[in-house]
């Protein structure tokens, strides 16, 4: 196994990366090849399940989804993904390990039960992203805020949902607000007397609540 974890570890340097686009990162399918998908799905909601499953299939799209998806075969890494009903509605998804080769990531049946598939997809994008960092904690937040918005939103519009960037970019806001990034944004919202930041929040809330976007079967 740790003879084909490295070998697939070189793949990225020995393939050619693809095109990419000024709106972040994003490959074309004929540039990698399938690789092994170390996430165990444990007692998801069919929808879930669904959503989980085109995530997958676009890291072959997706240059932030092919590095997470590559990372978790380089360090043999395993995620467990679940469903689970948390008290606190506010929370959607929580990343912890629960030793240094397997990660679980769990979504909040309570938070997500009206979301969108668009909005289940950018929690789950958010929680893997949490694995690939290696934390799962505030900081990991000021990385991705700093770093990760647009290959976020390109990763999310790679799995096949017909949403525009900049709604796929207020989408992967979700779940920032506490982040020095955010503060900033509202700052600029107060002086300048424009409304990014409230439309980010508007635009979540309606994926959130299934008013827009691809409701759950």
């Amino acid at each position: 196994m740790k003879g084909l974890s490295n070998l697939l570890c070189l793949m990225p340097m020995l393939l050619s990366i693809g095109s990419i686009g000024n709106k972040g990162e994003q490959l074309t399918s004929s540039t990698r090849q399938p690789i092994p998908v170390f996430i165990e799905k444990k007692n998801l909601t069919p929808c879930n399940d669904y959503v989980c499953e085109r995530i997958i299939n676009a890291r072959l799209r997706s240059l932030l989804l092919s590095k997470i998806f590559d990372f978790l075969v380089c360090e043999d890494i395993t995620v467990v993904l679940s469903d689970e009903a948390f008290a606190n509605a506010r929370v959607v998804g929580d990343t912890h390990f629960l030793n240094n080769r397997i990660w679980e990531i769990t979504l909040n049946t309570n938070a997500l039960q009206q979301a969108s598939q668009e909005y289940i997809a950018a929690t789950i994008i958010h929680e893997l992203l949490h694995v690939y960092l290696m934390q799962s904690t505030e900081t990991d937040h000021d990385i991705m805020s700093r770093q990760y918005i647009k290959p976020m939103a390109v990763a999310l519009m790679s799995s096949g949902y017909a949403i525009s960037y900049e709604r796929a970019q207020a989408l992967a806001w979700g779940g920032l607000q506490n982040t020095r990034a955010w503060h900033e944004m509202r700052l600029i919202d107060r002086v300048l007397r424009t409304y990014q930041a409230q439309e980010i929040l508007n635009t979540n809330y309606f994926y959130a609540t299934g008013k827009m976007g691809v409701p759950c079967p």
